[in-house]
């Protein structure tokens, strides 16, 4: 049997280092392998490129010539949702990469759900009425869709793919009933992620701990923060690695401004690094004794919490959203909200035999996390949806 030639549609103006473009690429990587054929929709003027794909560019300017689109704009999308019409920018914003797959003609299109990308699934439908189409939900959708706009657009999707059963059940809380449902886990690159053979740690190490990942009040930096300066663990060594946004040479938010202050504030030893490639975080998440996921928000799956499994750290992770799930029972789970619980949660890890303990326990749940369960979870539902 032909192995189908798919597309995948990342949020228009997608960096490389996004959730989204590593999900693509994962799924990408294991299709080439089993001799398939991948397109992708990559705005030309930004540095993601998927590899062993077809990288279709696309030049997503005439729609949005900022990059952005400002209030205005937005209320007038809403505004025209709740009338039960197209929105006029989000609904239109990726028309330049449906007439770039037109030459190319996939059997499936994977729309993955970023910034409202489900206003443009009519579109989709129109121009290319005999692929399969299929919206990937990696974010909730927007809190401005009406019940009555989301049925309307979501209908026009053969399927939904979720990544994590906690984001379907919510999705569906909110709009369902939908089409045809799946859940698809993300996967973990094992060439990329991998514990150091020398990893070992005596009494007298200070312990590091590190987080991965965007700046932002929802990512809850601020607590881990709190929770290290509570601990018994001031002389750890904090690294925090990431931006505001997938960019490293951008001005620090007033949210990255305030976290430097309460650093000094709580006289802690935190290693600020910006924005870096993959490889550069799989070195440092190798180098690491404890990864936090403190997300405040529900997040739908914390692909950074498997990828510090992978690498052999231990994990402490949020209790919210898809985390939990995403863990498999291999991280302490705590409320990110509840300094004194975070706080223990660290400390726990000052004995060296617990730490050993969860970091066995990360490596074992990575094991059963890679790419190639992820693409028979997603050729399994695709089969069932054709």
């Amino acid at each position: 049997m032909r192995a189908p030639h798919l597309g995948h549609v990342p949020t228009p103006l997608s960096l490389a280092g996004s959730s989204i473009a590593r999900v693509i690429q994962g799924i990408t990587s294991e299709h080439a392998q089993r001799g398939g054929l991948t397109s992708v929709a990559s705005a030309y003027n930004r540095d993601l490129r998927i590899r062993h794909a077809n990288n279709l560019p696309i030049d997503y300017s005439s729609i949005c010539p900022r990059g952005w689109f400002n209030k205005r704009e937005l209320t007038a999308d809403v505004a025209s949702g709740l009338m039960g019409l197209r929105r006029p920018f989000y609904g239109r914003l990726q028309d330049p990469a449906i007439a770039g797959f037109k030459n190319t003609t996939p059997d499936v299109i994977f729309v993955h759900e970023g910034h409202y990308a489900a206003a443009s699934l009519p579109n989709w439908r129109q121009a290319m009425s005999e692929a399969l189409l299929i919206l990937y939900i990696h974010n909730p959708l927007s809190r401005s869709y009406s019940h009555r706009e989301a049925q309307r657009l979501l209908s026009a999707a053969d399927g939904l793919i979720f990544v994590s059963q906690e984001a379907l059940n919510r999705e569906e809380s909110r709009f369902g009933p939908f089409p045809p449902s799946a859940v698809v886990h993300n996967g973990v690159d094992h060439n990329l992620f991998y514990p150091s053979p020398t990893a070992t740690k005596s009494l007298d190490d200070p312990l590091t701990i590190t987080y991965v990942g965007q700046i932002a009040p929802h990512k809850g930096v601020h607590l881990l923060l709190e929770a290290v300066g509570a601990s018994k663990l001031k002389g750890a060594s904090v690294q925090v690695i990431g931006s505001a946004e997938h960019q490293p040479d951008r001005a620090l938010s007033t949210y990255e401004q305030s976290l430097r202050k309460l650093a000094l504030q709580h006289a802690l030893n935190v290693t600020w690094t910006p924005f870096v490639p993959q490889a550069e975080v799989a070195a440092a998440l190798r180098a690491t004794d404890i990864v936090c996921v403190p997300s405040v928000w529900q997040e739908p799956f914390g692909m950074v919490a498997l990828e510090a499994m992978a690498s052999g750290a231990a994990v402490v992770a949020s209790n919210r959203g898809g985390l939990p799930e995403a863990c498999g029972g291999a991280a302490i789970l705590i409320d990110p909200e509840n300094i004194q619980e975070f706080a223990v949660a660290l400390d726990q890890c000052s004995d060296p035999q617990q730490l050993a303990a969860h970091k066995l326990k990360s490596l074992e749940r990575a094991q059963s996390a890679n790419w190639s369960s992820t693409y028979d979870q997603l050729l399994t539902a695709i089969q069932a949806w054709a």
